[in-house]
């Protein structure tokens, strides 16, 4: 269930699907989630603290555009 819900949510927080370099990540939520007692807020912090979620661009982001 864990590994499900880790990636589920990732694929759902950054509004793509995971690709293989998101494996660290993965295995980073997962063990965040069993040492803070499986709480939801354990998942969404590391999620909002990764490179991949703090540097993601939308889909309209146009690069140099006015």
């Amino acid at each position: 269930f864990v590994k499900t819900f880790c990636r589920k949510f990732l694929g759902y927080a950054l509004g793509r699907s995971v690709i293989l370099s998101d494996e660290p990540l993965l295995e980073e939520m997962e063990t965040s989630l069993k040492e803070n007692g499986y709480r939801f807020s354990a998942a969404f912090e590391t999620v909002v603290r990764s490179p991949q979620f703090r540097q993601h661009r939308g889909r309209d982001f146009v690069v140099g555009g006015n």
